[in-house]
C-alpha cells in the first residue's frame, strides 16, 4: 500500500499535527469562477479560505475566469469551451496531481471533471466531487437526455472511483441523483464568512428615492425563473401596506426583460425597483436597507443569501424549497408554501416591526451557531479524515508496510 505525502512528512517528523488533513495538500478543480457565476464562486472561495485557515495547503485551479488570476491558477479553454474543455488543464493535472493528498472536484458536467478523474486514477489520488446542486433531480430536469446518457456512461463510474460526494445539506445529500453509483455520501454546511464592513441603508433608500415609511423587501441573488420571483411580485402587488421590491441581481438577458414587463403590467414601477447584480459596497447598501428578506425559490440547495441576510439579522421568507429553510424556520423564520401565503405574511411583517425584528434577531444566532465558520468546519475536517482513513486504512496509524505512490 503506498501512502499519503502528507503521512510521510509526518514519519520524518516534518509535521507534529496528530491529524493528516491539518497538514495536507489539497487540490480544488473549477470549471470556472466568473463574478456571475454568483453563489457557486463564494462557495469555493470561502470554502478555500476556511480550509487554509484550519492548516491544509490549498491550490484552485480553473479555466478562463475573470476573477480567477487572483484566487487561482487559470487555464485557457478550448474547444468545446461552453463545457470549460481546455487541454492546458488535462496536461497540467497529468503531470502534477500526484502532488497532493486530496483532490476535490467542484462541477460534474463539464470536462474538468472528467480530467481530474483520468488523473488521480492514474495516480492513485483519492478525490471527491462537490456537484453545487448539479445532480439535485429539479437541476437534471435541464437537457435531461443529453444528462441521463452522460450520467449512465462518464458520471457513474467518475463516482464510483470518488472517495465521496459532498452535499451542501440533508436534503441534497438525500436526493442527489447519483445513476446507480453507490458512492459514500457526506453532508457538510458551506463555510461563509460573514462581511466586516457595512453599508449605509440611507445612501440606497435615497438613490432609489424612497420615503421613510417604506418597508424594504430583498432579493439578492441570481434572476433565474427557479427562483420565484414572478410569484414575489404577485404578491408584492397584491399587499395593500408601503412595501418596496429590490431585486438585486443578474441573468439571461431575455428573462430578466420578462420581468421588467411584469412589472409594468403589475403597476409596481414605482415598488419595484431592478438594481442589477451587486458587490462591495453596493452590496452592503442592499443588506443595510431592507427590513425583509425573501426567497421563494422552486428549488435551492443551499443558499448563501439566505446565510448572509441572517448573518444581518434580517427576518427571512423562505419557500419550503429551500434545502436550508427548516433550522432558520423552527427559530421563527416565515415560511410561505404558495403565492396567497406569501402575500399574507409580507402584509403581516409589513405592519409589525417587533415582529421582524424578533424574526431577525432569530435568524441571526441561527447563523452563528449552526452555521457559523468554526461549526461548519468541524464538519469538513471530519469528512476529510473519514476519507484518508477510508482511502489508506492503516497509513494514519503508523503502518510500515506501506510504500509512497511514484
Amino acid at each position: 500500500m503506498w501512502i499519503p505525502r502528507v503521512v510521510i512528512r509526518s514519519r520524518q517528523g516534518k509535521t507534529r499535527c496528530a491529524s493528516p488533513v491539518a497538514q495536507a495538500r489539497i487540490l480544488m478543480v473549477i470549471d470556472g469562477l466568473e463574478p456571475n457565476r454568483g453563489g457557486t464562486t463564494r462557495a469555493i472561495l470561502d470554502l478555500a479560505t476556511a480550509l487554509r485557515g484550519s492548516g491544509p495547503t490549498v491550490d484552485l485551479v480553473t479555466t478562463g475566469a475573470e476573477l480567477a488570476p487572483k484566487v487561482a491558477r487559470v487555464f485557457r479553454r478550448s474547444f468545446p469551451s461552453h463545457y470549460s474543455a481546455s487541454t492546458g488543464l488535462l496536461f497540467w493535472l497529468v503531470r502534477n496531481v500526484k502532488n497532493y493528498d486530496l483532490v476535490e472536484i467542484h462541477c460534474v458536467f463539464h470536462f474538468p471533471a472528467v480530467y481530474t478523474a483520468i488523473a488521480c486514477t492514474r495516480w492513485r489520488v483519492p478525490y471527491i466531487v462537490r456537484p453545487h446542486g448539479s445532480l439535485d433531480p429539479y437541476d437534471l430536469q435541464k437537457h435531461a437526455a443529453a444528462k441521463r446518457l452522460y450520467g449512465s456512461f462518464i458520471l457513474r463510474p467518475l463516482l464510483d472511483h470518488a472517495a465521496g460526494l459532498l452535499l451542501t445539506s440533508e436534503r441534497e445529500a438525500r436526493d442527489a441523483v447519483t445513476f446507480g453509483s453507490s458512492v459514500a455520501r457526506y453532508s457538510a454546511y458551506l463555510p461563509i464568512f460573514q462581511s466586516s464592513t457595512s453599508g449605509q441603508g440611507k445612501r440606497l433608500r435615497t438613490r432609489l428615492g424612497l420615503k421613510l415609511g417604506h418597508v424594504v423587501v430583498l432579493f439578492l441573488g441570481r434572476l433565474d425563473r427557479k427562483k420565484g420571483l414572478e410569484r414575489l411580485l404577485d404578491a408584492v402587488a397584491a399587499v395593500k401596506a408601503p412595501l418596496v421590491l429590490v431585486l438585486a441581481g443578474s441573468g439571461d438577458p431575455a428573462y430578466t426583460e420578462s420581468l421588467r414587463q411584469k412589472i409594468v403590467a403589475l403597476q409596481l414601477e414605482d415598488q419595484c425597483f431592478m438594481v442589477g447584480q451587486v458587490s462591495g459596497e453596493d452590496k452592503e447598501d442592499c443588506w443595510a436597507a431592507a427590513d425583509i428578506f425573501a426567497l421563494h425559490s422552486d428549488n435551492e440547495n443551499f443558499g448563501i443569501a439566505v446565510l448572509e441576510a441572517a448573518q444581518h439579522g434580517l427576518p427571512l421568507l423562505l419557500s419550503p424549497d429551500v434545502y436550508i429553510h427548516e433550522p432558520f424556520v423552527t427559530a421563527g423564520a416565515a415560511a410561505a408554501p404558495d403565492a396567497s401565503d406569501l402575500s399574507r405574511t409580507l402584509e403581516h411583517l409589513a405592519a409589525n416591526v417587533e415582529v421582524r425584528e424578533r424574526m431577525g434577531q432569530s435568524a441571526r444566532e441561527v447563523a452563528d451557531k449552526q452555521f457559523g465558520v468554526e461549526h461548519s468546519m468541524k464538519s469538513h475536517l471530519q469528512m476529510r479524515s473519514d476519507i484518508f482513513e477510508r482511502s489508506f486504512p492503516g497509513v494514519a496509524s503508523g503502518d510500515s508496510n506501506s510504500s509512497q505512490r511514484g
